[in-house]
């Protein structure tokens, strides 16, 4: 039986030695520090964090979610173009609707989701799925498009 893999507990040399993505984890940290430039960047609220995971993807856990009972912010930091994207983000999208609706009401808080775009090529993944009278979209940025201070 293997433990679960969670870079987060590992000691700065095992993190070293690992093939954990270290782009991934120095963006969530940041982004979780409660008045984050990051999250300001975006136009993300201080908010609390929320947990990551959903128990519908295998293996996946979300990058960084925030929120309260109003407002969920879920961000993925993605170094890659992942052609898959979309489908992904709607997977996620219905963990939290999962999560965080009242069962008895339908009622829930509004998610808000974002993909920054931390890779060196050009941004070129599709931020959307419509397909029949389905539609579904969420914000997609490059963190290239950020001035520098």
């Amino acid at each position: 039986m293997s433990a679960t893999f969670d870079p987060t507990t590992m000691t700065l040399a095992e993190l070293r030695e690992s093939r954990a993505p270290k782009y991934d984890l120095m963006l969530k940290t940041f982004f979780s520090f409660r008045y984050s430039s990051l999250s300001a960047m975006l136009g993300i609220p201080p908010l609390r964090r929320l947990t990551e995971e959903t128990g519908r993807m295998d293996g996946l856990r979300m990058d960084a979610v925030l929120g309260d009972d109003h407002e969920i912010y879920h961000v993925e930091f993605q170094a890659q173009n992942h052609s898959m994207m979309h489908e992904r983000m709607l997977d996620y999208y219905l963990g939290l609707v999962e999560r965080y609706t009242d069962t008895k009401t339908s009622d829930g808080p509004t998610i808000r989701q974002y993909v920054l775009y931390v890779g060196s090529d050009r941004l070129n993944m599709k931020p959307y799925i419509v397909r029949d009278r389905f539609r579904f979209c969420y914000p997609m940025r490059s963190i290239k498009a950020f001035h520098s201070f």
